[in-house]
């Protein structure tokens, strides 16, 4: 799977906050142990941490989640720093990823000569 593409980049860029309304974010689960709670808004840290353990996303490894329209807020200080966060609930970490982290693709047809530019027969 795709692993190492970052939530912040080199130019302090960072993913879209995950406080924002339909967005989709990706959590990878750790032992408690493995990670440092981001210091967060109490609001925050509720809803989030009430997202990630409320999904019907039973895969043991990461877990996506999709910010609801209505009923759940952050705190207004929090939305512009969420990129690269830790939330920690009992003895579960959840880390905030790249929405592809983990993710597989398919790249069969790329692979075969003449499908594209980059792979013609020089």
């Amino acid at each position: 799977g795709v692993l190492g593409l970052p939530v912040v980049d080199f130019e302090n860029a960072h993913l879209e906050s995950p406080c924002t309304p339909y967005l989709k974010s990706r959590w990878e689960i750790k032992d408690a142990a493995e990670c440092n709670e981001s210091t967060v808004g109490d609001q925050t840290l509720s809803t989030l941490k009430g997202l990630v353990t409320r999904t019907r996303d039973t895969n043991p490894y990461i877990r996506d989640i999709i910010f609801p329209r209505r009923g759940y807020i952050c705190d207004d200080d929090d939305v512009s720093i969420l990129g690269d966060v830790e939330l920690v609930v009992g003895s579960v970490c959840y880390k905030r990823v790249h929405p592809d982290h983990m993710s597989v693709y398919d790249f069969t047809q790329w692979a075969l000569a003449n499908t594209h530019p980059g792979n013609m027969i020089a």
